[in-house]
């Protein structure tokens, strides 16, 4: 046993060189961003009734936005929710909306479980909601 295997050999280089594996400063920021993300699509689940518009209604799901104007169903789409240029950093979520062709952007500038404040991004409308619930108090 003069001589050690190359397979031997190779198995120890192989071994040695393995350290453990560190998670990037993205990586965590990425998770961040999806703990996030997560919170805010729970937050958002519900009906929203427009302060300046009370005929003017918001429902999501967790996967769905719907309209709704006095009553009437006026609109749905799938949303999303993501992180605005995904800087984490910038703390700031963009809520995207599809409808048919169109995609609607949203600035999430405040959620609360009682209060929803939007700006439509290709205006800058500013748009106040708050929970049905608390609409009829």
């Amino acid at each position: 046993m003069k001589y050690l295997s190359p397979l031997f050999v190779l198995t120890i280089i192989l071994l040695s060189s393995c350290a453990p594996v560190q998670n990037t400063e993205e990586e965590f920021n990425q998770s961040g961003q999806a703990k996030a993300v997560l919170e805010e699509t729970y937050l958002l689940e519900g009906t929203w009734v427009s302060v300046d518009d009370p005929l003017s209604v918001i429902e999501f799901s967790t996967i769905e936005k719907s309209d709704y104007y006095d009553g009437k169903f006026v609109n749905s789409g799938p949303f999303t929710l993501s992180f605005s240029n995904d800087e984490p950093k910038d703390d700031q979520i963009t809520l995207s909306v599809y409808s048919d062709d169109d995609t609607f952007n949203y600035s999430v500038v405040s959620l609360t479980e009682l209060e929803l404040e939007l700006i439509y991004l290709p205006r800058g409308n500013t748009l106040k909601y708050v929970r049905k619930d608390e609409a009829n108090e």
